[in-house]
């Protein structure tokens, strides 16, 4: 599956990436940020995920609509995962 971090949280990866594929398939939207912050974050996890928990102020999408409008909970590897922070400054 395609990651992708915008608003300033491909600043907490390695290389300063955005994009990242993850190859994962059957997982629950609930336990993919843990796993992203896991695979992909090199500094300041905690202010992505916290106790397994997404951060507040950080939009989850999948396949570009928000994950609490999702039919099904559980991720292909076909889907298209973006994280956006709406704190970011300015």
């Amino acid at each position: 599956m395609k990651i992708e971090f915008l608003g300033g949280l491909e600043l907490l990866t390695n290389g300063n990436k955005s994009v990242f594929d993850l190859q994962l398939d059957g997982v629950h939207v609930n336990q993919l940020p843990q796993i992203v912050a896991q695979s992909f974050l090199v500094k300041d996890q905690e202010l992505f995920v916290q106790n397994g928990m997404l951060q507040e102020g950080i939009l989850y999408l999948v396949n570009d609509a928000d994950i609490e409008i999702l039919d099904d909970p559980i991720l292909k590897q076909s889907d298209k995962i973006t994280f956006i922070s709406m704190v970011h400054g300015g």
